[in-house]
């Protein structure tokens, strides 16, 4: 794990002392699909951790964070939302929403269609869809039409700057750092590269109490 990884894990505990951080690997993940196997075989990490994130949140629910992710700032006041996640750029493009930070109440019908899209998309192609532009073409399936706070069909999109100040192809600067930015996606670009662990080191879950999040929902 790089210094960058350390030091925003820290963050998470530092902010958000009264959440679980809980990793998802090889043995508590659904790996037997044609999907994860093709994946694995591969040693695609990033692929596999697309679908496991999908599937982590939609059995318990909570929030998920990669672990380039710095926090400044606890999610709480986002809790309220019965999913969210946000913006990475402005301007419409292919790759308009990440999922870097992802937050979801269990079984919300965003995260079921996007697994099951990943797994349709797969099929057809053989491929493996990237995470921002197959969250990107779902929502706009969903009516996402132009760039700002917006809520459709329970899913609440957030501007780039509360997840993702700064673009990936820029450079971080204190400036970017805005009132309403909870944190910072640094663009580590670990999917670059295939990494020699098996274990998927990188994918954890950041989640509350089931209770907790849903009572606030209510």
């Amino acid at each position: 794990m790089s210094d960058l990884n350390k030091r925003c894990l820290d963050s998470w505990h530092r902010f958000m002392p009264e959440y679980e951080i809980k990793e998802w690997n090889e043995s508590n993940s659904p790996l037997g699909d044609t999907y994860s196997q093709r994946a694995q075989a591969k040693e695609y990490w990033s692929k596999l951790s697309n679908q496991v994130r999908l599937h982590a949140l939609h059995k318990e629910g909570g929030v998920y964070l990669d672990t380039d992710v710095e926090m400044i700032k606890s999610l709480n006041p986002l809790l309220h939302h019965k999913c969210f996640l946000g913006f990475q750029v402005e301007e419409e493009q292919i790759d308009w929403i990440n999922t870097a930070v992802l937050g979801a109440q269990p079984g919300h019908e965003f995260l079921k269609r996007s697994m099951e899209l990943t797994q349709k998309l797969f099929e057809s192609s053989g491929r493996f869809p990237r995470s921002p532009a197959l969250s990107t073409r779902l929502l706009k399936e969903m009516g996402l039409e132009k760039y700002g706070l917006q809520e459709i069909d329970e899913v609440t999109i957030y501007p780039v700057e509360y997840f993702y100040p700064y673009s990936w192809n820029g450079k971080f600067s204190p400036d970017c750092v805005k009132e309403n930015t909870y944190c910072i996606h640094y663009w580590e670009g670990t999917w670059l590269r295939k990494e020699r662990s098996r274990v998927l080191e990188r994918l954890r879950m950041i989640r509350g109490k089931v209770r907790t999040l849903v009572s606030r929902r209510q």
